[in-house]
């Protein structure tokens, strides 16, 4: 089949999940021609969708991104009202819907959920945990990198304000270069100084070798027990990442920290 002279070639360009891969054909009707393309979905369907509907945004998958939305609707887990529900659903829809005015921000220029979160609010609620107040929101520590717990924590506004891909130009002893000219000039891992920057440390320390973030503790005694992390984290079902976090990035004393199990369990 031939592409009609007048319509515009979309193969190649993507829209939601849906890529374009080769012209389906068309009808002509008076004073119009409805032209179709054959799409691969992410999720491996082939499915022919109206060049109206892809370059309107009204066709984002073959339909197992509405299924997949069904489905956790419908969920049994409890927490379909949470906050935490609310920021794993908006999180996919930031980087997944192009129709959102704010997805330029982030699937817009590649901003991705990791495979273990975009299916299932249980990962993500078992590595993120409860939202330590109203005033935390989810923040990513490399805002160039995806949403992913290695790369995730829930911070302040005051927090992520020094996290703005706005600020990633820093000024120390007079000399001003980005976070990534800094970290080869140092000889310091990028994301490293951003994790700096976002837990609130001075330019000068942010940029200092000699300095280390907290690390993560092996073993912790409380109540007279010591134990493994990893241990701790089990009995209240948690994942040793969060509870990580909420010792040393979230503050939280030990009594709280290893006393709180997840929301609904």
């Amino acid at each position: 089949m031939k592409l009609p002279s007048q319509a515009t070639n979309h193969i190649g360009e993507r829209y939601g999940r849906l890529t374009v891969v080769s012209y389906a054909g068309h009808h002509q009707s008076p004073g119009r021609t409805r032209i179709k393309w054959s799409c691969l979905c992410d999720c491996g369907n082939t499915v022919d969708v109206l060049a109206s509907n892809l370059t309107r945004n009204h066709s984002l998958s073959c339909g197992c991104l509405k299924s997949e939305l069904a489905r956790e609707r419908e969920t049994t887990h409890g927490m379909s009202g949470t906050p935490e529900y609310g920021t794993w659903i908006r999180t996919k829809m930031r980087c997944c819907n192009p129709s959102l005015f704010d997805y330029p921000d982030y699937g817009g220029r590649g901003i991705t959920v990791c495979e273990r979160w975009m299916h299932s609010f249980e990962n993500f609620y078992s590595d993120m945990g409860d939202r330590p107040s109203p005033e935390h929101s989810i923040e990513r520590v490399d805002n160039d990198a995806g949403y992913s717990p290695d790369n995730c924590i829930w911070a302040t506004n005051e927090v992520q304000a020094n996290n703005k891909r706005t600020n990633h130009r820093l000024t120390h002893n007079g000399e001003t270069h980005t976070v990534t000219e800094w970290a080869n000039m140092l000889n310091i891992n990028r994301v490293t100084i951003l994790n700096r920057i976002v837990k609130g440390w001075p330019v000068h320390k942010a940029l200092d070798p000699t300095m280390h973030l907290p690390g993560r503790p092996s073993m912790i005694e409380f109540r007279g027990e010591r134990h493994h992390m990893s241990e701790w984290a089990r009995r209240i079902g948690l994942k040793p990442d969060a509870l990580w976090k909420r010792i040393n990035v979230y503050g939280w004393p030990l009594e709280k920290a290893l006393t709180t199990p997840l929301r609904g369990r």
